[in-house]
């Protein structure tokens, strides 16, 4: 007779909606459940995410006060390097000279008087050949020095060339993030 009885409450119809709806109660819940651990578990992410940016945003401005120090110490390495070799050129250039004087200006200088042929000293005589060498050293000394103003003014233009990338970057992601909201 249990049997029967416990037929007839399970066949009966009340009972069965009773347990459906029991069980689409706790199912419901427990997907509930889980929807609100998956949307936590995304909002840790994405907080975990700007927490590490900032970090790196942080350490990068740090990294900047070092980088401007290295720029800086690198024109100037560049600038005294190029001045090292102006005035060892220069040195060079005064023992030749020095050299090529004492070789004209010797014992030679009374005989060469008399010779109008020697009027080409003038001309090529050590003060203009040290003129000559004076005024190439200072066009490769002004052409260094412009070289590595060009190479900087280069990187500072690439400088701020991806800077304006990176604010129309900006730009770019706030209308698409506005849109998104607009969307919903």
């Amino acid at each position: 007779m249990k049997d029967s009885d416990d037929n007839k409450r399970n066949s009966n119809p009340e009972n069965k909606i009773g347990k459906d709806n029991d069980y689409n109660l706790q199912n419901s819940n427990t997907q509930n459940e889980r929807i609100r651990q998956s949307e936590r578990a995304v909002e840790r992410t994405l907080e975990d995410t700007r927490s590490n940016i900032n970090r790196v945003t942080n350490e990068a401005r740090r990294e900047v006060s070092k980088s401007t120090e290295k720029m800086k110490q690198y024109q100037e390495d560049s600038i005294n390097i190029i001045n090292n070799i102006a005035n060892n050129y220069i040195e060079s250039q005064k023992e030749l000279f020095t050299s090529f004087s004492d070789s004209i200006t010797g014992n030679n200088t009374n005989r060469l008087r008399n010779y109008p042929q020697a009027s080409w000293l003038n001309y090529y005589s050590p003060e203009r050949f040290a003129q000559i060498y004076g005024e190439n050293v200072n066009t490769f000394t002004n052409s260094m020095i412009r070289y590595g103003n060009l190479l900087n003014n280069l990187t500072i233009s690439n400088m701020n060339y991806f800077k304006s990338f990176l604010q129309q970057m900006e730009l770019y992601s706030k209308e698409f993030s506005e849109t998104q909201e607009g969307q919903r």
